[in-house]
């Protein structure tokens, strides 16, 4: 795994670690061991990670009034233990709060907000507006780090690794309704599992690291049988989403750039670099028109958006300041994915 592309902190809690032990305590994914007290890794979903402790609230959870037609943009703060929500405009309207390290998100056809609540080893569905969760699926035994929903109510649950980071990771399926896995998904060789996404058939798409290679791999109709390694060759894998016209928009975090590929997993042509050594965007997520598209960046503690394919800078997203830091790694739109 590209380990060594990550800053090797361990997070110690009552104790100082050199980054000698740091670096010696890191497991052969992408990891980081706590040291002292209870034994709970860090899932690094992202090429940097921050020594900042993590959290839970900042408080009572609370949400201003959300107009139907108002459009949203969720971003998850993993340190905070919270998803910030934020108009069209970039405006803070409220905050869902409560959550054990947050990642990926989805929002589905009737505005529900779904959000992977890693180290709490579930995922949890937010009404929009609502501040709790009205169903809970849940992971046992895994790291579940993003979630999409397929047109036809499948759930996929792309776990990174399982909870005692002895094993490689797999994408979880719920059929329409169930809580609990009714089958799981994965790709002979793989390590970690990162982000996942489904196509309007009803195809399922994540990215991953096959050996120390980071890859996309599609599961056609969202099944084991007929799973096949696009070929796509990513430096560090990133959030991935589908465009209106039917094709793959896949963030490389290592490479700082989305790229657009057919499902077939042939280059589009269409490249966008996002920034510079201070940036790492981890998850993404496509306004409805496919337009706009718009990162979680855990190195800037924001949200950023860019006009797509032409690069020009939109609106950023600021998440309110709290103790544990800010460490965004998941993002969505709410509209989001058309016809999803």
């Amino acid at each position: 795994m590209n380990v060594g592309r990550s800053i090797g902190f361990a997070l110690g809690l009552g104790a100082a670690c050199s980054l000698a032990a740091a670096g010696a305590a890191a497991s052969s994914h992408p990891v980081r061991h706590a040291v002292a007290g209870a034994l709970r890794a860090t899932v690094d979903l992202h090429r940097f990670v921050r020594s900042s402790p993590r959290s839970g609230a900042r408080g009572p959870s609370w949400m201003t009034h959300v107009d139907t037609h108002k459009r949203l943009v969720y971003l998850s703060n993993f340190l905070g233990g919270e998803v910030a929500v934020f108009d069209a405009h970039g405006s803070l309207v409220g905050a869902i709060n409560g959550l054990t390290n947050p990642s990926g998100m989805f929002v589905d056809t009737s505005e529900n907000l779904w959000v992977t609540n890693t180290y709490a080893y579930n995922v949890l569905v937010y009404p929009r507006g609502a501040t709790a969760p009205s169903m809970k699926l849940a992971d046992p035994g895994e790291l579940p780090v993003d979630v999409s929903v397929c047109p036809n109510g499948t759930v996929y649950v792309s776990n990174l690794e399982n909870s005692s980071q002895s094993g490689s990771g797999n994408v979880a399926v719920y059929a329409p309704g169930a809580t609990s896995p009714t089958g799981t998904l994965s790709y002979p060789n793989q390590a970690s599992n990162y982000f996942v996404t489904c196509d309007a058939n009803n195809n399922v798409f994540t990215t991953l690291f096959i050996g120390s290679a980071g890859a996309v791999v599609e599961y056609p109709h969202g099944e084991q049988k007929g799973a096949v390694n696009l070929g796509v060759t990513l430096e560090f894998p990133g959030g991935i989403k589908p465009d209106p016209a039917g094709n793959l928009v896949v963030n490389d975090q290592e490479a700082r750039t989305l790229t657009e590929y057919t499902e077939a997993g042939t280059p589009t042509g269409v490249q966008v670099a996002y920034g510079g050594s201070n940036n790492d965007w981890v998850d993404i997520s496509l306004n409805a028109g496919g337009k706009i598209v718009a990162g979680a960046d855990a190195y800037l503690g924001q949200g950023t958006a860019l006009h797509f394919p032409s690069g020009k800078p939109g609106i950023v997203y600021y998440p309110p300041a709290g103790p544990s830091g800010d460490e965004p790694d998941g993002i969505a739109y709410d509209p989001g994915q058309p016809g999803i």
